[in-house]
């Protein structure tokens, strides 16, 4: 997929807006902006040339004459938000939180002082209950939001537990608001990954603790959105830190003896040493291994690492990930990213409780790779270039160790000889394909 997006508020201005497509999807927002004014606190009088910051960022802005500023291409996050002028208090406000595709309104009110204040006003910013810069119907969450939910594990657990959100156990799809699996449009860091060819779910299941925000929209979609009809999960995933971070987390339900679960997640970011904070790593793993609560009682071979039971059970999900931040410019970066996800597992299915090796086995296998380009023009506009590639594919096999099937003669054949009648009843009548005299 390629993406030129253009933006810009200065009306004195033409900015021009192209976006070229392959093929044809629009992909999602994944950046934010604040805007707002400041104004004298006694006189009400519009104040330009007043100093507006991000810290610890590095992005900002500085009021015009009628007193208006705004900060664009904002990644999503919480903010401390430093308004500063000469004869003026420094006020601080904490706790920003910018959302992806979204406007946040902030406005400023100093007090003027004849000298310096030692100490900083500081105010503690609080989500609107209605936000003016929303046109359409969405619940946003964040990470810390969504680690407080019990039992949500990765992005599609969280699907759960929406309003108008079922969830089809056949078809392993979600529907949202009456519509198919296939009418809900999945993003991650705005490239689609709906599964196209087996369902209609996201190919690619992203854990909770890789996760920086999640917007569930369920109507009224921007024109941003291409090929969506019932909702959108617009998915952004953490960014490399400026400074070490390690997280390793390990979960697990056998002390009560419930499933047989174990959830292993382990994440490390830090700079790239001798760049100078220029080159940012951010690589994660995990992994999830459970026997589901209907489980089979076809015996799996299991192996234990420091008490750790891992490895071929009912259902078996692996994940590496690892991306690259690399600041070319003061004003560009360049993001490199790189994505593969496994899953082996057996559905239940009553007709196999008393013959579980003749079950089915699956194995899905799912990768994306990214390379974003983002560059900042001056302070009213940027563009961003986006190259992507993703890729899923889906086997699976009548029989945890059958023989090797390349055509469905055979199968019909083996099922027929291990007195599979559902599968025999899918196949039909098999045919020999070198017959010359077929009906």
């Amino acid at each position: 997929m390629l993406k030129f997006i253009a933006s810009g508020i200065n009306m004195k201005k033409i900015i021009v807006i192209v976006f070229i497509v392959l093929p044809s999807l629009l992909s999602g927002a994944t950046t934010g902006k604040i805007m707002g004014w400041v104004r004298d606190s006694d006189t009400n009088r519009s104040l330009s040339f007043v100093n507006i910051s991000l810290e610890k960022t590095g992005r900002g802005a500085i009021t015009n004459d009628d007193g208006y500023y705004f900060i664009i291409n904002v990644p999503p996050g919480e903010y401390d938000v430093k308004v500063q002028m000469m004869g003026y208090t420094t006020v601080v406000k904490k706790g920003v939180y910018v959302e992806a595709g979204r406007t946040v309104f902030l406005n400023f009110e100093l007090d003027e002082t004849v000298i310096e204040m030692k100490h900083i006003i500081t105010v503690k910013a609080k989500r609107p209950l209605i936000e003016p810069g929303a046109t359409h119907t969405s619940r946003v969450y964040t990470a810390r939001e969504m680690e407080r939910i019990p039992r949500v594990h990765s992005v599609l657990h969280l699907l759960e537990t929406q309003a108008e959100v079922v969830k089809d156990f056949t078809l392993e799809e979600y529907h949202m608001r009456g519509g198919r699996g296939g009418e809900i449009l999945y993003l991650i860091d705005g490239i689609p990954v709906n599964d196209r060819f087996v369902g209609g779910s996201a190919a690619i299941d992203i854990p909770i603790f890789e996760v920086k925000q999640v917007e569930i929209v369920k109507g009224g979609f921007e024109t941003e959105y291409g090929e969506t009809q019932s909702g959108i999960v617009n998915l952004i995933t953490t960014a490399p830190d400026t400074l070490f971070h390690a997280y390793a987390s390990y979960k697990t339900d056998r002390i009560l003896k419930q499933f047989n679960t174990d959830h292993i997640n382990i994440s490390l970011s830090n700079p790239l040493p001798f760049t100078g904070n220029r080159i940012l790593l951010l690589v994660s793993g995990y992994g999830n291994f459970t026997d589901t609560y209907t489980y089979f009682g076809f015996p799996h071979n299991r192996r234990e690492f420091l008490g750790i039971h891992y490895g071929d059970r009912q259902s078996n999900t692996y994940g590496v990930s690892v991306k690259a931040m690399i600041k070319v410019l003061n004003s560009a970066k360049l993001s490199v990213s790189a994505r593969e996800n496994l899953k082996v597992y057996e559905k239940y299915e009553h007709q196999f409780l008393e013959i579980q090796d003749l079950t089915f086995r699956f194995d899905e296998e799912s990768s994306l790779y990214a390379l974003s380009w983002n560059h900042s023009i001056g302070h009213s506009s940027f563009y961003e270039i986006k190259l992507s590639s993703f890729k899923t594919q889906k086997h699976y096999d009548p029989g945890l160790t059958p023989p090797e099937i390349h055509l469905l003669e055979e199968e019909f054949l083996w099922a027929e000889y291990h007195q599979i009648p559902w599968v025999v009843k899918d196949r039909g009548d098999p045919y020999d394909v070198d017959d010359d005299n077929l009906p």
